[in-house]
């Protein structure tokens, strides 16, 4: 469901939007893969998250998110920016 999520379906009418900013999608897997403990997994959702954080700049809510993903990277150095 968490995959299905991020599709664009045509019968919505606008399309897909150029940069998708799918990092709460992201997050769900990556904590339901490490309840799975399929930790392994989750290495590429957290490069992604933090990739696009540095891309976009500005308020979100999705960028706590992202401040829990550098944390658990341990990538205290992007926290400060």
């Amino acid at each position: 469901m968490i995959d299905k999520s991020k599709e664009y379906p045509e019968r919505l009418g606008v399309g897909k939007p150029y940069v998708v900013d799918t990092r709460i999608q992201d997050y769900l897997n990556i904590y339901c893969l490490e309840k799975l403990n399929r930790k392994a997994e989750t290495e590429p959702l957290k490069k992604s998250i933090s990739e696009y954080t540095g891309r976009r700049r500005g308020p979100s809510y999705s960028n706590i998110l992202t401040v829990n993903v550098l944390k658990s990277m341990g990538n205290k150095q992007r926290l400060m920016k």
